[in-house]
Formats: structure tokens, C-alpha cells, sequence
């Protein structure tokens, strides 16, 4: 027997204006569940009414209520909305039913070439499947004050930390990033993208034949040990979350920021100038196999870590109505759909190409045009890379990131070395593994990025 995930169960949604005669009298109405995601039930709710469908029910739940119910879904659930944090952990329950795109109706299609390009090969596959479909998630880049940082931001993560120790003092943060609870782990492994993902390197966090955790080898500890200098030399003294480091920036509490647009509800622009940068980069990667550090070149200098946030579609494995069930997620990911209701959430983001010339609608007035336009060119160059670092699609990856979370913060307020907190997260991770299974892991890990069987020799 499936276990309840929320007591109310799903119930019809509130509307705000009496929805037109229903054109659509032979569909049925489908239940969705919305997981951490109460600002877009009533705006989805509403437009999909709006536009002839049957009323849909709605029910919303915490992620921590999913996770009581061992991530089953309620039977009546037809489609589910949810962070990709819990991803792996539905995948794993059985819980997500393959989106089969050959079965779809006619009239019916996702459109897959037309997102953007990260979406396509990296975001959410798992071996061959799809069993979700994206929502856009948001991209962290630096936002900075060009009057009080005329050279910009440096390339190079080095090259930042020499500004800092030669900056002047002020009562004004030099720099901000998040770092309340996991967000320190997905901090952190910003500044580990480029140096250990590289072209031909399958997995970076776990080895893939024993499944044992690299967080404690040499480029993490280098790049814990160069964000432990950083906060030592812009003495951070508050571990604040994405929401908190965008409006210190926007109101003239810090020169640099690393965030994204977080709107607070006056979307009032600064009374200063903006200017946004991509975050910074390395020089050159660890190459795992020879134990070596290897110089990039040229374009390969940028790899960024993506997925730290975001929102997904699925349909449940349960569902009576799985086609109805489909053509409800392809409309929730269309072009329009995601202008009109996805950007109601700050943790969806542009998902599809048609989405770059209007960033506006997730920003909503809480940066300068100008400013608005810089990041939504950074978002075009991320999806145009061919290679990112992205966190496996595993069961309990919150559990992981809290953990290594806990290891960043005791290294940046200087309770521990960098690798002392990494050795112990690091030895907690195996610990989880065992938990989970090795096995069962090691195919998880294997189909986060695509492969099926077989022992990996990189």
C-alpha cells in the first residue's frame, strides 16, 4: 500500500475569476502534486482553466512530508512538481513513470530541440529515460557594483582573492555568497567545477566502480582551502541563503555578489549601477588519472556547476491518465506557459530558447535593463558549452550536500582545516552509500550520466 504524502489529500484549487465552459468535456481531471512549490499551484491552476481544460486538483506538500512517505505518491496523483533535490529519491521509490514521446497523441509534443541546451543533455537524464521534464532553475552569476569594482570581475578564482587582500577596508561587504545550510556544499563546488570536470571525465564526486567519495581528494581541498582564505579575508561572519545575499547586494550592502535574481516584492531597481559577470574560473583542471594538473585552452576555461536549484515535471507512475497526464507537463513547459506562470517561482528559471529575450519575467524590475540583459547572455553562453558539473541524480543527495555544507562552513569559520572537514564529510558520504547500497548506488551514479552496465574505465 502506498503511503499518504499529505493528509488533505488532493482537493479542487481555488479560483480567482469563474473559469469559461471547459472545450475539453472527455479529459479527465488530473490531480497535480506540488512539492515546495506553493506560489506556482494557483497561477498554474488557473491559466490551464483558463484555456478550456477540465479544473485540475491540487495538492501541495513539503518535501520533508514526501520524505516521510519514503517518497511514495498518493494513488489519485496524476502529475507531480518538485525540486531536484528529490529527484533521485522518486527515481529510486519507482514513483516516475517514462515519458514515451512515440505514445503522445498528435496534437500533443514537448519540443525537446527548443530548450535550452543544458536542459537537453545534461539536467535530467537518466541511462536512455525521460522521466521528467524541466521547469528552469536559476543560474548564479556575480553581480557587482562597476563603481566601486572598476576592473570588473577577475577571471580566475586566484586572481579574486589577490583583490581582496589588497582591497581597502569598508563597511560594505567585499563579498557575498550563500552559505546557509546546503547552500555552502553548492557554493563550494562553484569554485570546483573547473577544476575537475574536464571532456572525457564521467564522474567527479564518487568513483563509479567502487562508489567511493573524492570529496577529500586535492582539487577539493585546494578549493576549500582558497574559499576559507576568501571569507578570512572579507571576514564573513553571517551564513546567509541566495534570497538574503540578492537583497544585501540590491541594497547597497555589498560590492560583489554571487546569486541570482531573487525579486523581494518592491522590485524597485537600485539607486546604483549594476554590472554582471560570469563567476570565475581556473586555469587548469585536475586530471584524475595521471595526478596531474592540466592547463585548459581557450573556451574549455569555463565549466560551470548547474542544478544547485530548479524545478521538475513528472508524471506519477500511478496515474490513470498518463497521456492527459503528458500533454499537461508539455503545456506546463511550453514557451508561453513558462512566461505567464513558471517565473512565478524564483526557483524555476528560462528553460527554453524563446526565454532568453524575456529574463525580465523571472527578474521583474529588481535589476537595471542593462543588468538584466548581461545575465541573460550569460544564461545563452552556460546552455551553448558542451560539458558541465552537475550533482548525481542519487537518493538522498540533500543528505550529502548537508553534510558536505556542515564541512565547508567548519572550514570557512576555522574550526577545523579544510582537510580535516573534507576527510570527515568524505568518510560520512561512504558512510550514506552503505546506507543506500552500494549497488543500488553505483547504478544510480551510472545512469545520472548515461551509461547502463559495465565497469568504467576513464
Amino acid at each position: 500500500m502506498l503511503l499518504a504524502v499529505a493528509s488533505s489529500g488532493c482537493r479542487p484549487s481555488d479560483t480567482i475569476d469563474p473559469p469559461p465552459t471547459a472545450n475539453h468535456n472527455n479529459e479527465p481531471a488530473l490531480c497535480i502534486a506540488f512539492v515546495d512549490e506553493d506560489r506556482l499551484a494557483e497561477p498554474v491552476s488557473r491559466r490551464w482553466t483558463s484555456e478550456g481544460h477540465q479544473e485540475i486538483k491540487v495538492d501541495s506538500l513539503s518535501a520533508e512530508q514526501l520524505e516521510q512517505a519514503k517518497f511514495n505518491l498518493e494513488p489519485q496523483v496524476d502529475v507531480i512538481v518538485f525540486p531536484v533535490a528529490v529527484y533521485g529519491d522518486l527515481i529510486a521509490a519507482g514513483q516516475l513513470l517514462e515519458i514515451d514521446e512515440k505514445s503522445l497523441p498528435k496534437d500533443v509534443a514537448v519540443n525537446r530541440n527548443n530548450f535550452l541546451g543544458q536542459y537537453r543533455a545534461n539536467l535530467v537524464r537518466f541511462g536512455n529515460q525521460t522521466l521528467a521534464l524541466p521547469l528552469g532553475g536559476p543560474i548564479s552569476a556575480v553581480f557587482y557594483r562597476p563603481d566601486l569594482q572598476p576592473a570588473g570581475v577577475p577571471l580566475y578564482w586566484s586572481e579574486l582573492n589577490q583583490r581582496l587582500a589588497n582591497s581597502p577596508g569598508s563597511d560594505m561587504a567585499k563579498w557575498l555568497e550563500p552559505l546557509a545550510g546546503d547552500w555552502a556544499a553548492h557554493s563550494f563546488l562553484t569554485r570546483l567545477a573547473s577544476r575537475i570536470r574536464y571532456p572525457g571525465k564521467i564522474s567527479t564526486l564518487f568513483d563509479l566502480n567502487s562508489t567511493r567519495a573524492l570529496i577529500d581528494t586535492e582539487p577539493f581541498v585546494e578549493a576549500l582551502t582558497e574559499m576559507a582564505e576568501l571569507h578570512r579575508l572579507v571576514g564573513t561572519r553571517e551564513f546567509l541563503t541566495p534570497a538574503e545575499v540578492f537583497v544585501k547586494f540590491r541594497t547597497g550592502k555589498a560590492e560583489m555578489a554571487a546569486c541570482w535574481p531573487w525579486p523581494d516584492g518592491d522590485n524597485e531597481k537600485p539607486e546604483f549601477p549594476v554590472a554582471v559577470a560570469r563567476l570565475p574560473t581556473t586555469a587548469s583542471y585536475f586530471d584524475a588519472n595521471r595526478g596531474t594538473w592540466t592547463q585548459r585552452q581557450g573556451l574549455q576555461q569555463r565549466v560551470e556547476y548547474l542544478g544547485s536549484e530548479g524545478r521538475l515535471v513528472a508524471i506519477s507512475a500511478n496515474s490513470l491518465h498518463a497521456n492527459e497526464a503528458i500533454a499537461f507537463a508539455s503545456w506546463l513547459t511550453s514557451n508561453q506557459t513558462g512566461l505567464r506562470v513558471l517565473a512565478e517561482s524564483p526557483m524555476t528559471g528560462p528553460l527554453r530558447l524563446g526565454h532568453l529575450a524575456s529574463v525580465r519575467a523571472w527578474t521583474k524590475g529588481s535589476l537595471p535593463d542593462d543588468a538584466v540583459d548581461g545575465y541573460a547572455e550569460i544564461i545563452r553562453q552556460i546552455h551553448e558549452e558542451e560539458i558541465c558539473l552537475t550533482f548525481p541524480r542519487i537518493p538522498q543527495r540533500r543528505e550529502f550536500l548537508e553534510t558536505l555544507g556542515s564541512a565547508v562552513r567548519d572550514a570557512i569559520a576555522q574550526r577545523t582545516s579544510p582537510q580535516e572537514a573534507l576527510s570527515r564529510a568524505a568518510a560520512e558520504w561512504d558512510r550514506i552509500t552503505r546506507e543506500i547500497g552500494v549497488d543500488r548506488q553505483r547504478e544510480m551514479l551510472r545512469k545520472t550520466e548515461g551509461l547502463l552496465i559495465g565497469k568504467i574505465e576513464e
